[in-house]
């Protein structure tokens, strides 16, 4: 098995392998949280390694068709995506502000908008506040 299925599998039973029957549940569990082969599953079971096989499939093929009509694992790379590049942002904002002038707070930028000598001031307080603000909402983000 390959471990990006595997990964696959373990988030489509975060977030579906409550609709399962508890032994199909018990049985991916093993397979796949604790990387047990069919024979170990079965002998702790007490049941065939062909009927940890078939349940085994049965449960994989149910995870695959909750998520093809619910689509949660979608939404969540697309989620886990959007958050990297939010934290990628607060990266560049966080060097900007490393940057700034450390005697008045400020770091002045020259904003090209047609006025000669027109200076865009960021107090740097405000920014690192801002990160910080953003840094802790995004710790409390639950997908």
């Amino acid at each position: 098995m390959l471990a990006e299925e595997a990964a696959k599998m373990i988030l489509l039973f975060d977030f579906y392998g409550g609709l399962l029957p508890v032994k199909q549940q018990e049985i991916v569990t093993m397979y796949y949280g604790e990387n047990l082969s069919l024979s170990e599953i079965g002998e702790s079971l007490s049941i065939s390694r062909q009927g940890v096989h078939d349940a085994l499939r049965k449960a994989t093929k149910a995870l695959l068709e909750y998520d093809s009509k619910l689509g949660l694992l979608r939404k969540y790379q697309s989620a886990e995506l959007t958050l990297n590049a939010i934290n990628d942002e607060i990266d560049k904002l966080t060097i900007y502000v490393e940057k700034a002038d450390k005697e008045n707070g400020k770091y002045a930028h020259s904003l090209d908008n047609g006025q000669p000598g027109t200076k865009l001031c960021i107090d740097k307080e405000i920014l690192t506040e801002s990160i910080e603000f953003i840094r802790a909402s995004l710790q409390h983000i639950e997908i």
